[in-house]
C-alpha cells in the first residue's frame, strides 16, 4: 500500500466526520429553525436609519445570541448597527416560545453608499455542537 493511500485512510474518519456535522447543522437551519413566521408589520422611515416592529413565532426554547443585520448595495453587503428599542437591558436576552410581537428595532442607516434592502439573521445557541442561523426577513426599502 502507497503511503498516499495509508494517509489518506487514516484522515478520512476526520473528513468524513467534519461533513456529517456539517451537513446537520445546515439540514437544522433548513428544516428545524428556532423563528418562524416572522413578519414585518410596520416600517419607519428616520433621518438617521429605519425602524421595524413585527411579530414571529419562537418555536425552540434556545439561547439568543444575537441578530445580524445587513444591507444590500449596489456593490454588495454592508453590516449595518441594530439597536432593539424594545429592550433596554445591558446584554442579550432569550424570549420564551410561542407567538409574540417584537420591536421596535432601529437600523441605523449610512449616507452613502444607498440601500436597498436589509436582510436580518439570528444567532441562537440550542446544543454545544454548533451555533443555528435562522434567516429572519429581507425588507425592500423604498426608493
Amino acid at each position: 500500500m502507497s503511503r498516499h493511500v495509508r494517509i489518506a485512510l487514516k484522515i478520512w474518519p476526520a473528513i468524513l466526520g467534519a461533513l456529517i456535522i456539517l451537513g446537520l447543522a445546515r439540514l437544522e437551519q433548513v428544516f428545524y429553525p428556532v423563528v418562524e413566521s416572522f413578519t414585518v408589520n410596520g416600517i419607519w422611515y428616520q433621518a438617521d436609519g429605519v425602524a421595524l416592529r413585527g411579530a414571529m413565532i419562537k418555536s425552540r426554547n434556545c439561547e439568543f445570541i444575537g441578530v445580524t443585520a445587513m444591507a444590500d448595495t449596489a456593490d454588495g453587503s454592508i453590516t449595518i448597527p441594530l439597536r432593539f428599542l424594545d429592550d433596554d437591558s445591558p446584554g442579550t436576552f432569550s424570549r420564551p416560545t410561542g407567538s409574540q410581537e417584537w420591536g421596535p428595532w432601529k437600523f441605523y442607516l449610512p449616507v452613502a453608499p444607498r440601500i436597498k434592502r436589509i436582510r436580518l439573521t439570528a444567532a441562537h445557541s440550542c446544543h454545544p455542537f454548533w451555533m443555528t442561523r435562522t434567516h429572519l426577513v429581507s425588507v425592500d426599502l423604498k426608493e
